[in-house]
């Protein structure tokens, strides 16, 4: 990619063009505009409803890195200081935007029904206790207690303080509200896709944020493909769970408004319709955990698109082209990770630094893989 550009501006009123308006380009616009920055966000569809708003809000430090194999070895860390930023992030979302976003800082439920359940659980909490990421054993009449919506077959019921959740709705109709108003930040939505090396000769810097389609965007190359994922709400109905139950793949979310229940992960498959079988079985698996969910309503049904590597973390930080930067594949922690994506993007772009907790997720990282 050239790295042709028109004269640059000092940092204080360098003028950014955002590829994307998902929330970690919504969360890294606003972070930028409000230090300086002059923001242009790009997006030709409608903006915030890709994965961003597919989602469930999870804030899953713990359980989304232990659950998986082959996670990237520094994935646990970053998510663990995204998910510490959260509170303050979220009260300052509140404040700004005038709108509830439905925070809850935690516990989540692991739960096991099965004995492969349970062994898979047995590995989360090793996993945690190696990475001194805390948990609690619960038991089952604990389990019960704690929440009475739970199956009474389970095998196994883990308390894991530091996950809770958001609606994450809600948080992008807060973000597109403050990006709309900002007196730093412009807006071009449905628009014809642009290449970052064309607006080069507008912007000082580009970012990209354009979830999976993100390489088509880029000169450079990295394994980021398609996951897409299928979700169901049911209305919510008295006795159903009140916490996050998590289980495997699977989780329950209770909203304010409605329960949430995801969701599959079909690597290299790019969703244009949802499968009903698919979610028929999913609403059965959910109501094997929580059996007050069998009779439960379905409100709605959808899929996403996530932007997924191989070691289910995300490439943060600069390109090729020293003033085209990257942010994405953050998989199924796309919410947790938008405050300390939005905070390190910030230190790359406008105060050219080079944070440590941005390092080991540097958009070559692959390219070795590549020889």
């Amino acid at each position: 990619m050239s790295s042709t550009r028109h004269s640059p501006s000092t940092t204080s009123t360098r003028s950014v063009a955002v590829l994307g308006a998902g929330i970690i380009g919504l969360c890294c616009a606003w972070h930028l505009a409000d230090f300086g920055a002059k923001v242009t966000i790009f997006d030709p569809r409608v903006p915030g409803q890709g994965a961003s708003w597919a989602a469930a809000g999870m804030l899953a430090p713990a359980f989304e890195v232990g659950y998986q194999d082959g996670v990237h070895p520094q994935l646990a860390e970053l998510c663990l200081a995204s998910a510490g930023l959260w509170q303050r992030f979220a009260v300052r979302l509140e404040e700004t935007a005038s709108q509830s976003i439905g925070y809850a800082s935690g516990p989540s439920l692991a739960v096991a029904k099965s004995q492969a359940d349970a062994r898979r659980l047995d590995q989360l909490t090793e996993e945690l206790a190696r990475l001194d990421i805390p948990f609690e054993d619960l038991g089952l009449d604990r389990g019960l207690a704690y929440e009475p919506a739970l199956a009474a077959d389970l095998k196994r019921v883990v308390r894991l303080p530091t996950d809770g959740h958001v609606d994450n709705r809600r948080v992008i109709k807060a973000l597109l509200s403050i990006c709309q108003q900002h007196p730093q930040i412009s807006t071009h939505f449905r628009c014809p896709p642009q290449a970052p090396d064309s607006l080069l000769k507008q912007f000082d810097q580009v970012l990209v944020t354009a979830g999976w389609e993100s390489n088509a965007l880029l000169d450079v190359e990295v394994p980021l493909a398609p996951v897409s994922g299928q979700l169901l709400s049911l209305a919510t109905e008295r006795g159903m769970p009140t916490r996050t139950i998590r289980a495997g793949s699977l989780y329950i979310a209770p909203k304010t408004d409605r329960i949430v229940i995801g969701a599959t992960i079909e690597p290299d498959i790019v969703r244009t319709a949802s499968d009903e079988q698919t979610l028929q079985a999913l609403h059965e698996q959910a109501s094997e955990l929580c059996p007050s969910l069998r009779s439960g309503p379905v409100l709605e049904t959808w899929f996403g698109v996530r932007p997924g590597l191989p070691d289910h973390a995300p490439i943060i930080g600069r390109t090729d082209n020293p003033y085209v930067f990257i942010a994405t594949g953050h998989h199924r922690n796309g919410i947790l990770l938008a405050p300390i994506t939005a905070q390190l993007i910030g230190d790359l772009m406008l105060r050219d630094l080079n944070p440590d907790l941005a390092e080991p997720f540097r958009p070559d990282r692959f390219a070795d893989s590549r020889v």
